[in-house]
């Protein structure tokens, strides 16, 4: 009998998650938008319908994503000695007057001073010592950049 634990467990499947979740919301809108322009009971049906899988689906991503996270937080319980920050305590790491860069993305800390693309705690408009993890999912579909980064914590909920 196969039990979960003897299963070797790979987060490649996120971002192909969070992509699919993000494509079905945008059907959320493209199908709402013609649902408005038709007349015709049975179309409108038909569209109805269409709109009420991708709300589905978009409920089954959430949960295989709230999962992943559950999964994510449990095991960080586990480490010892970990630096939790607050939101407040990540705002001093601004990268301005020496400071250290620090950025939270799904919850973990990282250090992104050494990074020349984060000059000055600054990068496309965005500033270090927040959390980014909406803008990061916007901008990265790879979780291979954090990879790279060192991490320094955790951010307290």
């Amino acid at each position: 009998m196969l039990r979960r634990s003897d299963c070797t467990y790979s987060e490649a499947y996120i971002p192909q998650i969070k992509k699919a979740r993000l494509s079905e919301m945008e059907n959320v809108y493209r199908y709402r938008n013609i649902l408005t322009g038709l007349t015709d009971k049975y179309y409108r049906d038909m569209m109805l319908e269409a709109l009420t899988d991708c709300i589905i689906h978009l409920s089954k991503y959430d949960y295989i994503l709230y999962l992943n996270l559950e999964r994510n937080l449990s095991n960080r319980k586990n480490l010892r000695q970990v630096k939790e920050f607050t939101i407040e305590e990540l705002s001093r790491y601004d990268g301005s007057n020496g400071n250290p860069a620090y950025v939270a993305v799904n919850g973990v800390v990282y250090d992104l001073s050494s990074e020349a693309s984060w000059g000055g705690g600054t990068h496309f408009g965005l500033t270090a010592g927040m959390d980014l993890t909406l803008h990061f999912e916007k901008c990265h579909s790879t979780p291979p950049i954090l990879s790279k980064l060192p991490k320094v914590g955790i951010l307290k909920s």
